[in-house]
């Protein structure tokens, strides 16, 4: 099974991510001065030079299960986190609206923590007033949602453990309205597949590979030689 933090990444290479009006999105400044989503610290390898050397591929990725909703934001290049994993229960039901909400909430907490993580190490030239604040934030400007459900162009097609009228709903504009970003959204075990192929055991692999997701339900993406 590919790590939380490879599977993100690729949600987001998995299609051309939608425009959105970003107009009413928070600023570096606004995020630094709310309360980051809490949750149990882990250790992942953020340093100010990382970030000072210019990492250009960043996103947050979101995975929605039946029982959890879960998210990081990822270095694309590697896979790995770059905040804190969060995990959160999925509202009862799964609606599109109360799952929307969750993912917001969630995307602006990884933000907030990841302002907090490069501010904190950094000197003073680089706080939050500082013009440096806008390109890391702009590192995160993409999330990458994956559902359980068959997606076509971002819409949902079918919905497995969440609730039915996810069928037909566009979920890349639901999901990009509540959280004011563009938003990717894909099968959950095709950016697993994805994923696996591009930075995980199929990477290189020729042949067929089959890639089996395991939570709340069964997944599956077969692979013939690296392409899903």
């Amino acid at each position: 099974m590919p790590s939380p933090g490879t599977t993100a990444s690729l949600i987001v290479r998995a299609t051309d991510s939608p425009s959105v009006d970003n107009s009413s999105k928070p600023t570096s400044r606004d995020r630094c001065s709310r309360s980051s989503l809490r949750a149990a610290q882990s250790r992942v390898s953020v340093t100010l030079e990382d970030y000072a050397g210019g990492v250009t591929e960043a996103a947050i990725g979101i995975d929605v299960g039946g029982t959890n909703i879960k998210g990081a934001a990822v270095d694309l290049r590697t896979g790995e986190r770059i905040t804190t994993r969060v995990r959160v229960p999925t509202p009862g039901g799964g609606t599109p609206d109360d799952i929307a909400h969750e993912v917001a909430a969630m995307v602006q907490g990884i933000r907030a923590e990841f302002d907090e993580r490069v501010t904190a190490s950094a000197p003073a030239t680089l706080s939050c007033a500082s013009p440096h604040a806008a390109s890391y934030d702009a590192l995160l400007d993409t999330v990458g949602v994956a559902l359980p459900s068959a997606v076509r162009n971002g819409v949902a097609l079918t919905a497995a453990n969440i609730d039915a009228r996810w069928i037909n709903t566009d979920a890349a504009a639901l999901l990009a309205d509540a959280s004011g970003s563009p938003c990717v959204v894909v099968n959950d075990a095709d950016a697993a597949g994805i994923a696996e192929a591009a930075l995980g055991a199929a990477k290189g692999v020729a042949g067929t590979v089959l890639v089996l997701t395991f939570g709340t339900g069964i997944g599956s993406a077969c692979l013939s030689d690296g392409m899903l």
